[in-house]
């Protein structure tokens, strides 16, 4: 994933704290962590239950506690407590 973070900071050279990054169709890719693990904002998005799961649990220094869920419309959300 290095390769594709070198490529994603040669386009986005905002400061991560500044920056919020939308991960469509997600699944279980550990881009989404490593992109949170540096300090961006991550938004990711899938409609498989499983894959999201999966996604939650590559998020290694988070609790259950850490997340919560939010039904709306037919739609689940789920949010870190980290914003």
């Amino acid at each position: 994933h290095k390769k594709a973070l070198s490529h994603f900071q040669r386009f986005v050279q905002t400061d991560p704290s500044e920056t919020h990054v939308l991960c469509p169709l997600a699944g279980d890719d550990p881009f989404v962590y490593l992109l949170f693990s540096l300090g961006y904002s991550v938004s990711a998005i899938d409609l498989v239950p499983e894959a999201v799961e999966e996604l939650r649990k590559t998020f290694k220094c988070s609790s259950k506690e850490d997340w919560s869920m939010e039904e709306s419309s037919n739609t689940v959300i789920w949010k870190h407590s980290s914003g």
